[in-house]
């Protein structure tokens, strides 16, 4: 079980001091400094972490890592005590990140964003021996090719099964789907969607295909509006889902939109203003679930739409100390072993274990919807 948390910034600075754990404040210092840690008597054991930097979730990933560190900032293996340190070196590019990260000691790595990003990693960690631990909602097509690749996020099937959910609670049954082929996320939570829907007598009006590299939905847009579709499930990327939710009020379409965690940054909203007024995302976080987090995350989170990446970040954090302690060593074979064996009760996103893949199951998937110009959890 998580210790309570003594919210005194200050007392965390000394904590973090006298465990010898790094401690960044802010996205700026965490990008620059994360390959350094304070100086401790004793051994280290270091967790790396494979992120892309300036980048807002990773960011926000990092910053959930550091709150279950500074809860668990040391590890007992085969009866000697190790302080942790997340490294987040830099790094030119995602390859040379991961050759950094092969090459540093890591007993393990958390990060990795998306199903591309796993992908190019999976080679180098493979052959370095490492288990990683992801942030990405692939439901297996990455994972079940490596033995030492696992993904913490909700999966894409748990996202869509959620929304199509509270659809249904909302009397919204006439949907429309956009789904992209290429991208495994996408087809997951449009399947899952629609199953859901579907097995409640709802119905599905129009699919609407597109391309990963699509900016102009003038058409899809214009299938959903001659279709009466009442709620849109658009399973993309941020920037698409932007691009959609702008050219819908150019349209004069006015539908709820519900889509998957990818969404769930402030960035949406921000630059959709009005037109993102009826949004509903996926979360891994769900409101209520842990007190001692929320009053943390009110005081050192921008908004609610934060929460979702640093409960990732977080639950990463306590798995990989969970397998590595199960393991007893810091042998990466072992400890993939042993994180396949690892069950957390109380993790933030819910009472989370892997299934054969490495897949998480258990997440508690909750729901931001947007409220006076900024995401709120439900």
């Amino acid at each position: 079980m998580r210790k309570p948390l003594a919210l005194c910034f200050s007392l965390l600075v000394l904590c973090a001091a006298l465990t010898g754990c790094t401690l960044h404040q802010g996205s700026a210092s965490a990008a620059s400094a994360a390959s350094t840690s304070a100086a401790s008597e004793g051994p280290t054991l270091r967790l790396g972490v494979c992120l892309p930097q300036d980048d807002p979730v990773s960011d926000l990933i990092y910053t959930g890592a550091e709150y279950a560190l500074l809860q668990r900032p040391s590890i007992q293996l085969d009866g000697v005590i190790y302080s942790v340190e997340l490294y987040w070196p830099s790094a030119d590019d995602a390859a040379s990140l991961a050759q950094k990260l092969a090459d540093s000691g890591c007993a393990a790595v958390l990060g990795g964003l998306d199903y591309n990003a796993c992908a190019a990693a999976a080679g180098t960690f493979r052959e370095a021996s490492l288990p990683m631990l992801s942030l990405a909602s692939d439901d297996g097509k990455v994972t079940k090719a490596n033995d030492l690749l696992f993904s913490a996020a909700p999966t894409a099937q748990a996202q869509g099964k959620a929304l199509a959910k509270w659809a249904l609670e909302q009397k919204l049954t006439q949907a429309a789907l956009l789904t992209c082929v290429t991208d495994p996320y996408s087809v997951g939570v449009s399947d899952s969607f629609t199953q859901q829907l579907e097995a409640k007598k709802g119905k599905v009006l129009t699919t609407q295909p597109v391309t990963a590299d699509q900016t102009d939905f003038t058409e899809v847009l214009n299938a959903i509006k001659k279709a009466d579709a009442q709620v849109v499930c658009a399973p993309v990327g941020l920037e698409q889902g932007i691009l959609l939710l702008n050219q819908a009020g150019e349209l004069g379409l006015k539908v709820q939109w519900v889509s998957g965690d990818r969404w769930s940054q402030d960035t949406l909203v921000n630059q959709t203003g009005v037109n993102s007024a009826n949004v509903t995302v996926a979360t891994a976080y769900q409101l209520g679930r842990n007190p001692d987090f929320e009053t943390w995350a009110e005081q050192h989170l921008s908004s609610q739409s934060d929460w979702t990446w640093a409960a990732l970040g977080s639950d990463s954090y306590d798995l990989l100390l969970d397998a590595i302690t199960s393991a007893n060593t810091q042998d990466g074979a072992a400890i993939a072993q042993a994180l396949q064996r690892t069950h957390l009760p109380d993790g933030l996103s819910g009472a989370l274990s892997f299934d054969l893949y490495g897949d998480v199951t258990g997440s508690q998937v909750g729901l931001l919807t947007v409220k006076k110009g900024g995401f709120q959890l439900r």
